[in-house]
C-alpha cells in the first residue's frame, strides 16, 4: 500500500515536472512562432493586395486614356483634314464596334444638342445641363462624367467630352459613353481570388465584385488618376489556417526539443544521484572498516596485555640467559603485535568527509 502511494507520488511528480519543462514552454514557443507567421502573410496579403488594386486601377486608366486619345485624334484630325459629318460618323461607329464598353459617340454642338449619334435617336436630345459637357465647352479640356444614366441608352455609364477647338473657339463637343456593366464584366473577367470595389469621390460603390466577408480583412486602397474614382482591392489570407497550422506544426517540432531536454535533464541528475548514492556508499564501507578495525584491535590488545604482564613475571622469575634472550624475542614482538593494533585503532577513528552537491 505505501509502496502504491509511493510510486503515485513519484509519477505525480515526474508529470508536474514534464509539464512544466516539456509542454508549457512548448506551447507559448509555437504561439509567438504562430502569431509571428499571422503577421508576415498578413503583411505579404497586403502587398498582394496593393497589386491587385494596382493591375484593375492600371486596367481602367488604360481604356479610359485610350479612348481620351481616340476622341482626342479626332478632333485634331477634325481641325487639319476638314472631316464630313458622315465621314465622321462612320469613324465613330467603327470605333464604337471595336469594344463592346462603348456605349456610343456623339457630336454635340456648342448648345448641347447631339448632332450626331452612333445610337439610334428618336427625338431631340440637349446635353447642356451636363456638367462635363460644360467644363469640356466652357474650359476647351476634356472632361470626364461621374457615373450617371444615359438619356440616349438609359445605359448606366461615364462619358467622355472633348472639345473641337478651331481658332481658339469651341465649335462642339465628341462625347464618349462608356458602359459601366461591361467595364464591370471586365474587372469580373480578371478577378481571381480578391473582391474589388469601386467607388467614387462621394463614396458610393459603381462596382463590387460579390459581398466581402469579414475574412477578407487585409485590403488596399488606390486612386484612379484619369476619373475621380478609388479602387479597394480585398483579399483573405485565411489567417485562422496559417494560425493552427503553424502552431500544429512548431508545437509538434517544439515538444520533440523540449521532451529532448526533459530526458537529458532527467539522465544528468539520475547520474548525478548515482554518483552521490555510490560516495555514500564508500564511506559507509570506510565507516564499516574503521568500526571492525577498532573492534578487532580491542580484542586482540586486551589478552595480549595479559600475555605481556605474565612475560615479564616469567621474566623476573627465571635469570638465565638463554631464556631471557627468548623473553626479549617474545617481548618485542608484542611490542611489534601492539604497534599494529595501535594503526588499527587509528583507522577506526571518526573523519570528517565533505561531499560535493
Amino acid at each position: 500500500m505505501v509502496l502504491t502511494r509511493l510510486l503515485k507520488a513519484l509519477i505525480h511528480k515526474k508529470s508536474v515536472i514534464y509539464l512544466l519543462i516539456a509542454l508549457i514552454p512548448s506551447v507559448a514557443v509555437s504561439l509567438t512562432l504562430a502569431r509571428h507567421q499571422v503577421r508576415v502573410v498578413k503583411s505579404d496579403y497586403k502587398l498582394r493586395a496593393q497589386e491587385y488594386a494596382n493591375f484593375h486601377a492600371m486596367n481602367i486608366e488604360k481604356f479610359v486614356g485610350e479612348t481620351v486619345g481616340r476622341l482626342e485624334m479626332l478632333s485634331t484630325a477634325l481641325n487639319i483634314q476638314h472631316i464630313s459629318l458622315k465621314d465622321i460618323e462612320k469613324i465613330l461607329r467603327e470605333t464604337k464596334g471595336k469594344d463592346p464598353r462603348f456605349s456610343g459617340f456623339y457630336w454635340a454642338n456648342t448648345n448641347g444638342d447631339v448632332i450626331i449619334s452612333t445610337n439610334k435617336i428618336t427625338t431631340r436630345i440637349n446635353v447642356s445641363d451636363r456638367p462635363y459637357f460644360q467644363h469640356a465647352r466652357d474650359e476647351a479640356q476634356t472632361s470626364i462624367s461621374e457615373a450617371h444614366n444615359g438619356r440616349v441608352t438609359g445605359r448606366y455609364i461615364i462619358s467622355i467630352a472633348t472639345p473641337i477647338v478651331e481658332k481658339h473657339r469651341v465649335k462642339g463637343v465628341f462625347v464618349a459613353s462608356l458602359r459601366m456593366d461591361e467595364i464591370k464584366k471586365e474587372i469580373f473577367r480578371l478577378v481571381n481570388n480578391e473582391r474589388i470595389i469601386i467607388k467614387d469621390e462621394t463614396g458610393k460603390p459603381l462596382i463590387q465584385s460579390g459581398s466581402i466577408p469579414n475574412q477578407y480583412n487585409v485590403k488596399s486602397v488606390m486612386k484612379i488618376s484619369r476619373v475621380p474614382w478609388t479602387i479597394t482591392a480585398f483579399v483573405n489570407p485565411n489567417t485562422k489556417k496559417v494560425f493552427w497550422d503553424s502552431f500544429i506544426k512548431n508545437l509538434l517540432i517544439s515538444f520533440f526539443i523540449m521532451s529532448i531536454l526533459f530526458l537529458l535533464i532527467n539522465y544528468l541528475l539520475l547520474k548525478r544521484k548515482v554518483q552521490k548514492e555510490k560516495e555514500q556508499t564508500e564511506l559507509h564501507k570506510l565507516e564499516l572498516i574503521g568500526n571492525l578495525a577498532t573492534s578487532t584491535a580491542h580484542e586482540i590488545r586486551n589478552p595480549l596485555t595479559g600475555i605481556k604482564g605474565l612475560v615479564k613475571l616469567l621474566g623476573e622469575e627465571n635469570h638465565e640467559p638463554k631464556a631471557q634472550s627468548y623473553f626479549k624475542v617474545i617481548q618485542s614482538e608484542i611490542d611489534r603485535i601492539n604497534a599494529i593494533v595501535s594503526e588499527l585503532l587509528i583507522l577506526g577513528k571518526p573523519t570528517a568527509y565533505t561531499l560535493k552537491t
